[in-house]
């Protein structure tokens, strides 16, 4: 379409706001499928967070229901939508973890699956650690029961214990 009096010039039209959302976890994608050749976008993402990206990725701090807008523009104007989204808790953690004796040191590998952030291993000696993939050496042969303590970003949690015996 030709606007009247401008020769060949396009007409333009504001966009139509519009998006779609994936959620894997805490994490939510956003989808911008707005029509009207968008320039700009301004989302609120319903938690205090905003962002000006086409198609922004958010972390949200908990589980929960948040309203969400965009609000795409060209130089035309600019539209809005809004919709409510649910972000469900994310999945527990499974603690476990391999080991390899060598003498009276073990090196412990965490094998521990869902995104585990912390760790906590009580090593059957009433020694500890708090790193991921620990080693340790024992003071004397036998048969130890190591704990391991799992915990991700939203603060589940998940224990695993097993036996090691050091020769």
């Amino acid at each position: 379409m030709m606007r009247p009096g401008w020769g060949a010039a396009p007409i333009f039209l504001a966009p139509q706001a519009q998006f779609s959302v994936s959620t894997d976890g805490l994490t939510a994608a956003f989808t911008d499928s707005s029509t009207g050749n968008p320039t700009r976008w301004q989302w609120e993402l319903g938690d205090g967070a905003a962002s000006q990206e086409q198609n922004p990725v958010h972390r949200y701090a908990g589980e929960g229901t948040y309203a969400v807008s965009l609000t795409a523009a060209n130089p035309d104007g600019e539209s809005r939508a809004s919709q409510l989204i649910t972000v469900p808790r994310e999945p527990a953690p499974v603690a476990a973890f391999s080991f390899e004796v060598r003498g009276l040191t073990v090196l412990f590998t965490d094998t521990s699956s869902g995104e585990p952030v912390a760790w906590g291993w009580e090593l059957g000696d009433g020694s500890g650690s708090r790193k991921q993939s620990p080693s340790h050496t024992y003071a004397a042969a036998g048969t130890y029961v190591v704990h391991l303590t799992v915990t991700n970003a939203s603060g589940q949690a998940a224990e695993v214990s097993r036996f090691v015996e050091v020769l």
